[in-house]
């Protein structure tokens, strides 16, 4: 081998298969990979998130998300913007998106709600070659110097649920079924970087997935189990099969399992703010660990989530 394992490992996940963020399991921020989630209930939220993979090893996966979405109730419509900071060495990755949903009845039931969404992005990728330690120096597919580039590309999203929510009526106070799924990276262009090999792999590729779910309505608690697929060329799959509990404006829990052999665990408590009325903070922390062969060089990998949402 040519590079050392820490390049091929991180660098071949970017280039050749996975090029998206890791998605995180915090339901707050399902719109950053499903734009048809933006804002689908009649409250508004603002959110920040940082992760970090692989806690113990040297210049480890990281990402940091803002986000804000906003229902616009009378138009039927949701906006919502996302920043997006990747950071998996040599490659950093930045990307500013703007989601739009539209929100209509389809009538199969009395309160159901189909949505479409799309998403626009542009992104600045940079690449640190001179941290990149090879055997061969002189290898024709190393790249050189500090590089970066910018890509603009697209998604689509869709989304149906039997229970929207209504006003006076929140979504968590009736039993509903829901699925979803979306594509990414649409645009199939070759993403040129300066100095970088004409036969290295820069492609964007397809990226997909799909959710389907339950919530069961308790007294004072919901239930909601899901599992979400994804999917990214060529045949790169995997499924997370989550259940998350959730006491309304008091506390949430969750555990995740990926077919990556990846367990994860997240708690949340729900204040109420001193903002305005119907407001609340939602703050939560996700911690993760592969029970793989690879589990004990990895490490746990954290999440932290800070999160304001008002009802309207």
């Amino acid at each position: 081998m040519r590079y050392c394992l820490l390049w091929l490992l991180l660098f071949a996940q970017t280039t050749l298969a996975q090029q998206l963020a890791d998605r995180s399991p915090f339901s707050e921020l399902g719109f950053v990979w499903n734009p048809a989630m933006t804002a689908l209930y009649d409250y508004w939220e603002v959110s920040a998130s940082y992760r970090q993979q692989w806690l113990g090893f040297e210049n480890a996966p990281s990402t940091a998300l803002l986000t804000a979405q906003y229902p616009f109730q009378d138009e039927n419509m949701s906006l919502g913007g996302v920043f997006t900071h990747d950071r998996i060495q040599p490659l950093k990755y930045t990307s500013l998106a703007a989601t739009y949903a539209y929100k209509f009845q389809l009538g199969i039931r009395p309160r159901d709600q189909g949505t479409i969404g799309v998403l626009v992005n542009a992104s600045q990728y940079f690449v640190d070659a001179l941290n990149i330690i090879v055997n061969d120096p002189d290898d024709n597919l190393l790249p050189v110097g500090e590089n970066s580039a910018l890509d603009f590309n697209a998604g689509v999203g869709f989304f149906y649920t039997t229970f929207a929510g209504a006003r006076r009526k929140r979504f968590d106070q009736e039993n509903a079924f829901f699925f979803g799924g979306a594509l990414h990276q649409m645009l199939p262009a070759k993403l040129v970087i300066p100095e970088s090999n004409r036969f290295a792999n820069w492609r964007r590729a397809l990226h997909g997935n799909f959710l389907i779910g339950f919530r069961m309505v308790k007294p004072n608690l919901y239930i909601e189990p899901s599992a979400w697929a994804n999917y990214s060329q060529p045949n790169i799959t995997d499924l997370n099969l989550n259940i998350k509990v959730e006491k309304p404006e008091a506390f949430w829990t969750a555990l995740t399992y990926s077919t990556t052999q990846t367990l994860g665990l997240q708690v949340g408590m729900i204040s109420p703010s001193s903002f305005a009325k119907g407001s609340f903070w939602r703050i939560g922390v996700l911690s993760t660990y592969n029970i793989g062969t690879f589990g004990n060089y990895r490490g746990v990998g954290l999440e932290a989530l800070i999160a304001y949402r008002y009802a309207l």
